[in-house]
């Protein structure tokens, strides 16, 4: 692949089908609502399963906020059930109230799920993905961003920029 081309991003863990443009959510709380719900359309978890995953990060959620500032959160639970790490990406043009530490609007919300397995591989993701997100929040020549494959061919191209 070519330095311009856009590659997996953040390493595979979000395909195309599992990225969100949403004109809003209410709070966060609906906004990983919404990105388990297309990881649930998208195949990535199993309609029987949608409750224990969205409850998998719910959970997490209610311990701490996942909202980073610089625009980004990431909100993850460990579920026994994915095979492996799996994420869905949402973008939400107007921001979503994450409780961030800076108190900013969230736009980039990655969810994550991962089986207790691949925690260290886990931690390494986050580590990823809170660089990448918070860097493409800052950028100042961010083309519009209106539909999933303009947000997933920018980040893709981002991560590439970075080798990450």
């Amino acid at each position: 692949m070519a330095d311009n081309e856009p590659g997996p991003v953040l390493h595979g863990l979000v395909e195309l089908s599992r990225v969100l443009v949403a004109d809003s959510a209410v709070d966060k709380w609906d906004a990983i609502r919404q990105l388990v719900d297309l990881c649930v359309d998208a195949g990535g978890v199993a309609h029987e399963q949608r409750e224990s995953a969205l409850n998998a990060v719910y959970d997490r959620e209610r311990r701490a906020s996942t909202g980073l500032g610089h625009g980004c959160a990431i909100p993850h639970g460990v579920w026994d059930a994915a095979p492996r790490e799996i994420g869905t990406l949402g973008f939400f043009p107007n921001g979503v109230d994450f409780q961030s530490t800076d108190g900013s609007p969230t736009h980039f919300v990655l969810m994550l799920l991962y089986p207790m397995t691949e925690r260290d591989a886990h931690v390494q993701n986050l580590a990823n993905a809170a660089r990448l997100l918070s860097s493409a929040e800052g950028e100042r020549d961010t083309p519009p961003l209106e539909e999933s494959e303009q947000v997933y061919d920018w980040l893709a191209r981002q991560e590439c920029e970075r080798r990450l």
